[in-house]
């Protein structure tokens, strides 16, 4: 290898972790507390000899929204059939542009219809907003157990402004 292309090799690692060093502490190793989801963010250097990825993980504390849901349909526990008709109110700051988002999740928590819910009253307060929508889930999940999942509208697409309510429901 080139005396050249190890001083590039050498200068991106550098640049990155010098990068990732000013956006806390890097290199210090902590028990990540019982409350907290780890989350992973990957940076990547790039210049024409080599690209470097740098995984970083931080940690967000686990925040419990569902005192600002008041579901009047579904309730929690209940069967479900497709489509669903969702309701309720929200406090405010779930909504953008009058959305917010819904979706259901199977068993696993992963998911199988993404859609939306639209706030029904002013959504641009700090009060309790009103929401509808609707959503539908194949055939082949009736008979099993999964989750309606309320979300914030996030168009910054930051996670730390990320909100998420989880309902369990039965398919049917």
């Amino acid at each position: 290898m080139q005396n050249s292309s190890k001083i590039i090799i050498a200068t991106c690692i550098l640049v990155v972790l010098i990068a990732l060093a000013g956006k806390g502490n890097l290199f210090s190793v902590s028990k990540i507390p019982t409350d907290t989801i780890t989350a992973t963010s990957t940076v990547v250097a790039t210049s024409t000899a080599i690209t470097t990825v740098v995984v970083a993980t931080t940690t967000q504390p686990i925040v419990d929204y569902s005192s600002q849901l008041e579901l009047t349909s579904p309730k929690p526990g209940s069967e479900i059939k497709s489509p669903l008709t969702v309701t309720g109110r929200l406090k405010g700051g779930w909504f953008f542009e009058a959305n917010a988002g819904l979706a259901l999740l199977d068993q696993n928590k992963q998911p199988i219809t993404v859609t939306n819910i639209m706030a029904t009253t002013d959504w641009m307060t700090a009060d309790w907003v009103s929401f509808k929508g609707t959503v539908g889930f194949p055939v082949e999940y009736k008979g099993k157990s999964g989750y309606l999942q309320i979300s914030n509208d996030n168009p910054s697409g930051m996670p730390e402004n990320e909100k998420k309510i989880l309902v369990p429901v039965l398919f049917r």
